[in-house]
């Protein structure tokens, strides 16, 4: 998997764990695998695509 040389990891990061703590937060129940995985297939497709490379101040930058 190749992603932006610039992607901030922490956003990949907070862009895979937001989704699962969302459903905990409102279903209450478990995760399974498959919501697991659509949350990484998410955050490594819009990180290979520059949605999280920042200019090092933690903002977005422009392409």
């Amino acid at each position: 998997m190749r992603l932006q040389p610039a992607a901030d990891p922490h956003e990949v990061i907070r862009a895979v764990s937001a989704p699962l703590y969302y459903h905990l937060l409102i279903s209450g129940g478990w995760l399974d695998e498959a919501t697991a995985a659509r949350a990484a297939e998410a955050a490594v497709t819009a990180a290979r695509a520059g949605v999280y490379v920042t200019g090092g101040d933690g903002r977005p930058q422009r392409a």
